[in-house]
């Protein structure tokens, strides 16, 4: 949580639900990354996104992760139309689909920036699973690097090691 902005980090099973545990507001959840696709990684991406809504989320989501990330929301959501369309009509929520925007990340490089953090991506290598990523948070007061599952990464010391943003901003 940065700010009052929740970013989540992979979405293994049980997310939404420790989210809550922890004393976090799940609705000021507004981005997402994956790190690769697999279930203790993934499970979760959408009941995350659609619990959130269900408690209220009024806000955009943007969600970051490899390919098939776009496929994965689009057929979560056709999954699960009844209950998002009952929801909107019974309860007069917004609709969730046009607030949520998945975006594929397949190579290094940077990935968002706003005005509390610089994401920064490095492939890692988690054999068979193609593309894994590495993600590199630079805030004002310090840069955290996240990765899940890799063997030995020259990438991921490379993002580990680069500058941190505070003394590129100098």
């Amino acid at each position: 949580m940065v700010d009052n902005v929740l970013y989540v980090i992979d979405c293994g099973n049980g997310v939404a639900r420790q989210i809550v545990q922890a004393g976090v507001p799940i609705l000021t959840l507004r981005h997402v990354f994956i790190t690769h696709h697999h279930s203790d990684h993934n499970a979760d991406y959408g009941n995350l996104l659609l619990l959130a809504w269900a408690s209220g989320l009024r806000a955009r989501v943007d969600t970051w992760g490899p390919p098939p990330l776009e496929k994965m929301t689009r057929l979560f959501f056709e999954l699960n139309a009844y209950d998002i369309d009952t929801r909107i009509a019974d309860e007069g929520r917004p609709p969730l689909v046009p607030m949520i925007h998945p975006h594929e990340v397949s190579q290094a490089g940077p990935v968002m920036q706003d005005e509390r953090v610089k994401v920064t991506a490095a492939l890692v290598h988690h054999p068979p699973v193609t593309p894994a990523l590495a993600y590199r948070f630079d805030c004002p007061d310090r840069s955290i690097v996240f990765s899940g599952d890799t063997n030995k990464s020259d990438n991921l010391i490379r993002l580990a090691k680069a500058p941190t943003c505070s003394s590129t901003r100098r």
